[in-house]
């Protein structure tokens, strides 16, 4: 058996949620057509299904066969996710994950999916951890709150959610001034960037915040927009400039 995974663990633990969902035949074809290893007996008194026998045999087949042991981890994630659904899919990855699948591996698809997007650095950063795991609204809350926090320390404003944004952004405040000022433009840009903020406050951020997260259910696709939206925001507040604090100026009338 490989010395860094716990196949006889993850092997377990999967038979317990499978064997409800999968036939005996659906594990075979997976089997032989993603582990693609001589599936061996292994006896376990602990287990009394048939389906749980067969996905024992084949998981500890593959710990016992000869692999780089990447390629190992490969083919056990490919296989478990591969009888997965849409309910215990995460389970099945926490299954994985504490049986030693390294992350990279475990999370590769969702770690190119984001890496792919050319996200803001702090969107990346603070979405990852959730994302990685398919917790969607916790990756678009977690970025809100980040975005929120950093439109607080740039103001220097003691508020939060919608009214920092509201103070912040306002072309008649001259706090954060992301453009050069100096004409209808720019102005019209600024009200736009400060509904923008606001919408992400109270259409996102409050609600993944006070509702439970099974009834405001978020997909990938969804958490993507809501990422490149914050993304967007992020490099406004980059290239922003603080009026205070530099002695300040006054807004075109």
């Amino acid at each position: 058996m490989n010395p860094q995974i716990n196949v006889q663990r993850i092997a377990v633990e999967l038979g317990d949620i499978i064997k409800w969902t999968r036939s005996v035949n659906e594990i075979d074809r997976f089997g032989q057509a993603i582990l693609k290893v001589n599936k061996e007996q292994f006896q376990n008194n602990a287990i009394t299904a048939v389906r749980q026998q067969a996905i024992y045999n084949w998981l500890c087949s593959t710990g016992n066969t000869s692999l780089l042991a990447d390629e190992r981890c490969k083919r056990i994630t490919e296989f478990c996710l591969s009888l997965s659904d849409d309910k215990n899919r995460p389970e099945i990855i926490g299954i994985l994950e504490t049986g030693g699948i390294p992350s990279y591996i475990l999370f590769k698809e969702q770690l190119a999916t984001l890496d792919r997007e050319n996200l803001h650095t702090e969107v990346y950063k603070h979405a990852k951890g959730s994302f990685q795991h398919e917790k969607y609204a916790h990756a678009v809350l977690e970025v809100c709150k980040a975005y929120d926090k950093a439109v607080q320390q740039k103001s220097q404003l003691q508020k939060s959610g919608r009214s920092v944004m509201q103070e912040a952004w306002a072309w008649r405040s001259s706090i954060l001034r992301a453009t050069t000022g100096t004409t209808d433009s720019d102005e019209s840009f600024h009200e736009g960037l400060k509904l923008l903020s606001e919408g992400v406050m109270a259409g996102i951020r409050n609600i993944s915040a006070h509702e439970p997260i099974l009834s405001w259910p978020i997909g990938k696709e969804d958490c993507i927009d809501a990422l490149h939206l914050l993304s967007f925001l992020f490099r406004q507040l980059d290239r922003a400039v603080n009026i205070k604090s530099i002695g300040g100026i006054s807004p075109t009338p």
